[in-house]
This record gives C-alpha cells, sequence and structure tokens, in this order.
C-alpha cells in the first residue's frame, strides 16, 4: 500500500484540517504505522482521540478510500501529501498544514508567485459574489495566484474569476 493512500484514509477519517492529524503524525514516524496500531487497536501513548474519532479510524479500512483516487484520475488530479518532494515548502512551515493535496495542473512554479488564499462562506450573497470577483481579478491581474480548497461558495467564485482571468 502506498503512503498516499494512508494519508488519504487519515484525512477522511478525522477531516481535513484536524489539528489531531498532525498531532498524530508527530508521535507517529510513518502514516502506516498509525493505521496498523489503530487497526490492532493499540497506540501509542499521547495519542488523544474523541471517541467517534476512534470509532470512523476502526471502522474505516483502507480500501474504503480506493474511490477517491478514481475519482481524481478522470480530472488528472494529483495527490501530493507532506512527504511529497511536490508539496509547497511554504505550506510545511504553517501551523496545521493539509496533509493532502489535490492538484491540477503544474504546481512547479507556485514556490516563486504571490499566493493569495480565499475562505468564503458557502452561502455567499450575490454581493459577496460580486466583490469577491472585483478583488479576485484584480489581484490576478497584478499577477496574484489563487489557492484554496475549491469547496462551494467563495473558494469557488475565486477559483472561477481566476480562471478567467
Amino acid at each position: 500500500m502506498a503512503k498516499k493512500e494512508y494519508y488519504v484514509w487519515l484525512v477522511k477519517c478525522l477531516g481535513a484540517g484536524n489539528p489531531r492529524s498532525s498531532k498524530i503524525l508527530e508521535i507517529y514516524d510513518d502514516v502506516a504505522e498509525f493505521y496498523n496500531d489503530i487497526k490492532n487497536k493499540k497506540l501509542k501513548k499521547g495519542v488523544k482521540l474523541s471517541a467517534d474519532e476512534l470509532r470512523f479510524l476502526y471502522e474505516t479500512d483502507i480500501s474504503d478510500i480506493e474511490y477517491v483516487f478514481e475519482k481524481y484520475s478522470k480530472f488528472k488530479a494529483q495527490v501530493i501529501t507532506i512527504e511529497d518532494e511536490l508539496y509547497p515548502e511554504a505550506l510545511r512551515h504553517i501551523d496545521n498544514p493539509p496533509l493532502v493535496l489535490f492538484v491540477v495542473g503544474d504546481i512547479s512554479g507556485l514556490e516563486n508567485e504571490l499566493l493569495l488564499t480565499v475562505v468564503g462562506t458557502r452561502k455567499e450573497s450575490l454581493y459577496g459574489k460580486r466583490a469577491c470577483e472585483l478583488i479576485c481579478s484584480e489581484l490576478c491581474v497584478s499577477g496574484f495566484s489563487i489557492v484554496s480548497g475549491l469547496a462551494k461558495g467563495g473558494d469557488t467564485t475565486a477559483h472561477i474569476t481566476a480562471l478567467k482571468c
């Protein structure tokens, strides 16, 4: 099993951005080792998880995430983990960095670009949408690249606007 699969499994089980994922990786040298310990129901000292998180980790098998790779391969998306060379260096140094990135296109130039992350509400108002379009279009023309999670609402508006620019 490839490490990418274990990382996607962890993110699927605990959710993207869960700070406990980073803590687990401070305790475990290898995400596969954590997976094996979960399946054997023996954890190293210091791992703190809620009862619901433990239940989900116990019940979710690595084979349960195969659909993720099938789905993203249709879009020719790369699955990049925090251990991969392609993982953006700037992200490694933020608090609670994302463990997995799903990337379409070439990200090699991101190291030298001006980046802006847009985080918006999922139910954006018409005013919010127009403001996001205006701000993002001006920033794109000025040389910024828009990066974010592509969630519904403001994130999507920012990406669509960037692609139009």
